[in-house]
């Protein structure tokens, strides 16, 4: 966010759930900001109506969806899986990765000690996300986002500091 008073920008860490609805698809009524709601994200929610955002995948990101074919719309992410790659979850429900980097992914895979090449399939934020709502996703609890890894680290560390 841009910070009026000094013109600086200020940087700070929040969940996919906070911007995408309310600010980037502008859908009413899809998420209630709370108490954890940061007050940027609350005001740029309030000024919404004026106001545009996008999120922007890496440039390493939108190559790797072209490579495999993946055609993107304007404003779209894409989403990186690998076949035969679940993490256990809460209660032992297996988590699916849903990777923002390939490279994330198949260096996920490699970590696991598998010998055999990672099989990459590649979707969008915005397909996954219709197919959320409409219903049509199996197993939809299980899908766990997973950003860049040392965007992660740079988050953890953010949150800690706020």
């Amino acid at each position: 966010t841009n910070a009026a008073s000094s013109g600086e920008s200020v940087v700070k860490v929040t969940t996919l759930d906070q911007i995408m609805y309310p600010l980037i698809l502008k859908r009413e009524g899809m998420f209630k900001p709370t108490a954890a709601t940061p007050i940027e994200v609350k005001n740029a929610i309030a000024s919404s109506s004026t106001t545009s955002y996008k999120l922007v995948p890496s440039a390493a990101a939108v190559t790797d969806a072209k490579d495999t074919g993946t055609t993107l719309k304007e404003g779209d992410i894409p989403l990186f899986s690998i076949a035969r790659l679940a993490f256990a979850g809460s209660g032992g429900q297996p988590q699916v990765p849903l990777f923002l980097e390939r490279a994330d992914g198949v260096t996920s895979y490699t970590r696991l000690g598998k010998s055999d090449e990672a099989v990459v399939r590649t979707t969008s934020l915005l397909d996954v996300l219709d197919s959320m709502e409409r219903g049509t996703r199996p197993a939809v609890g299980q899908l766990e986002f997973y950003g860049n890894a040392e965007d992660v680290l740079k988050a953890d560390e953010m949150s800690s500091s706020q």
